[in-house]
């Protein structure tokens, strides 16, 4: 037992001993005295027992190693079934997003996080749980940094709320706009063709990124170049035989003579999710072909494409309905005042977010923009209601459907009729399904005040649109073409079926060109021009005698 102990005394004191525990060594060597053979190979040579336990020793270390890492891994995946339970209710209230929808919705996730972890401690489980809930603070942070008073309203009334999923999808997919630079265009037109249509300049210095602060078009460069783009005219149902998509901006045509161009990012009016970004494509229509062109990325405001070659794109939904929300704008245009007139007319448009207000304004380029805060959002297909605060005012129609257009003709949604005498007014646009929740409210619009929109030189003044604005009072007396006029209006899309219809039901060639007028005030400019072409087709005397100089 003596010579044992030395042995022992030997194994764990010498430096080139196992790295093992004193009382793991000991219980190898006690399985070993209670061998038969261990006196005879001691007393032979000590040398071999010594041998013998650290191979033993070595055995007993790496099963301990194994058994140790599979209690560890069992412990760490019951922590976490503990964590899963112990935060639950947390982790619902993220889900529904329920701290967003109030101000104050950080410190109440603060407070809960914090109880919940004096409830529960686990080591290196606990902290990477926290470390992963620290980042949805900070969503949850932006997020009540980020609301403002009508968005906190519409989420108290139970509106359609922004979830949990929605702002972190925002917080990583906005794009950074360090080295994006933003440009204001040259409006050109090149030739009789395009005088009724902005066509947009831009002149590249050199490789970047450019966006245009009028169509928040965005231009990937690899070098410098001239770069021509427009809204163009076109027929959505050429989309029909790709099957389930409809335009969800409107159609560009671009075009770069040193092909400088090697990506386009396009601007949409879906508000940002994971979910939604996978059905935003764009439509490249080239050669009398069409192409659907998947997304590169999907940021909060954008769509990005890679281009080998330019014509004419348009963005898609990949879906056979638009139904879920958007972001919208309200814009609001005077018409012209004259002494005939004891009365104002306000024209109220709902529009998609990414239509240019620069395009809406050059088809009313003969009304004056009243520029206020547009922001609203919308749902497709959902009817919406003007509320008027001044008195002794007519609202019409008294509620209409909120559709997506993307042009070429923008016309009014709401037309709203003052005394002449008005000077200010405040809107709300109702969202009748709701029980008229407000979506846009304006307490003061001015509408004495400048307009700071684009607004066309005398030199720009179309033909067309000043010869109907001064000869409509004969044009009613004269004019007996005012059916045909309208067949060409509503072949080409520039006049509703309603309009037609109010149209053809006119007894008297009078009162159909009345009406006809009057909806060419909604139609802008593009209506007006085919009006004079057709009219000059069927009544060519009459149009030499009024207005000669078409």
């Amino acid at each position: 037992m003596t010579q044992n102990n030395d042995v022992q005394n030997k194994t764990c004191g010498s430096s080139n001993s196992l790295t093992c525990s004193r009382s793991a060594f000991h219980t190898v060597l006690c399985s070993m005295t209670r061998s038969a053979e261990l006196p005879q190979r001691v007393s032979h040579d000590g040398i071999t027992l010594l041998t013998e336990a650290q191979t033993n020793c070595g055995k007993i270390h790496n099963e301990y190693q194994d058994i140790y890492q599979q209690n560890r891994e069992a412990s760490r995946m019951r922590c976490e079934e503990v964590l899963r339970d112990v935060f639950d209710k947390m982790e619902k209230s993220i889900s529904d997003g329920s701290y967003l929808k109030k101000r104050g919705g950080y410190q109440k996730y603060r407070d809960t996080l914090a109880q919940l972890t004096s409830d529960y401690r686990s080591e290196d489980v606990l902290s990477k749980y926290l470390r992963a809930k620290e980042e949805i603070g900070n969503i949850i942070l932006q997020a009540d940094q980020y609301l403002n008073a009508a968005e906190r309203e519409k989420e108290d009334q139970g509106s359609d709320s922004v979830s949990y999923l929605s702002l972190k999808a925002q917080s990583s997919a906005r794009p950074s706009t360090e080295d994006t630079k933003v440009f204001t265009p040259e409006l050109v037109h090149r030739g009789d063709e395009d005088k009724h249509n902005n066509t947009y300049r831009f002149v590249c210095p050199h490789a970047g990124q450019f966006q245009c602060s009028l169509t928040s078009l965005v231009f990937v460069m690899e070098g410098k170049g001239e770069v021509l783009y427009r809204v163009v005219s076109w027929d959505p149902c050429l989309l029909d035989l790709l099957g389930q998509m409809k335009p969800a901006g409107p159609l560009y045509n671009i075009d770069c003579s040193a092909k400088s161009v090697s990506r386009l990012l396009f601007p949409h009016c879906v508000i940002y999710s994971e979910e939604k970004k996978d059905s935003l494509a764009v439509a490249h229509f080239t050669g009398g072909n069409v192409e659907i062109m998947p997304p590169l990325k999907v940021t909060e405001t954008h769509v990005m494409v890679d281009i080998r070659d330019l014509s004419s794109f348009v963005l898609v939904w990949i879906r056979n309905t638009f139904s879920s929300q958007i972001d919208g704008q309200v814009l609001l245009f005077l018409r012209t005042i004259t002494h005939e007139h004891k009365e104002k007319i306000l024209n109220v448009h709902l529009l998609p977010g990414n239509v240019p207000v620069s395009e809406v304004q050059l088809k009313h380029h003969n009304k004056t923009y009243i520029e206020t805060t547009s922001q609203c959002y919308l749902f497709p297909d959902r009817e919406y209601s003007l509320h008027c605060q001044q008195e002794k005012c007519v609202v019409q129609p008294k509620s209409q459907l909120f559709k997506l257009n993307f042009g070429p003709n923008y016309h009014p949604t709401f037309e709203v009729f003052l005394d002449v005498s008005v000077e200010e007014v405040g809107l709300s646009i109702l969202d009748k399904p709701k029980k008229g929740n407000e979506v846009w409210h304006r307490q003061r619009i001015l509408l004495t005040a400048p307009s700071k929109g684009v607004e066309p030189s005398a030199q720009t003044r179309i033909p067309e649109t000043e010869f109907v604005n001064t000869h409509g009072d004969k044009l009613i007396k004269r004019a007996l073409s005012g059916m045909a006029i309208a067949d060409s209006l509503k072949s080409k899309n520039m006049i509703t079926r309603e309009m037609w219809n109010k149209i053809h039901a006119a007894e008297t060639p009078q009162e159909k060109m009345r009406h006809l007028l009057d909806t060419l005030e909604s139609g802008g400019d593009n209506a007006k021009v085919e009006f004079c072409k057709v009219l000059k087709e069927n009544e060519p005397y009459l149009v030499n005698e009024l207005g000669p100089h078409l």
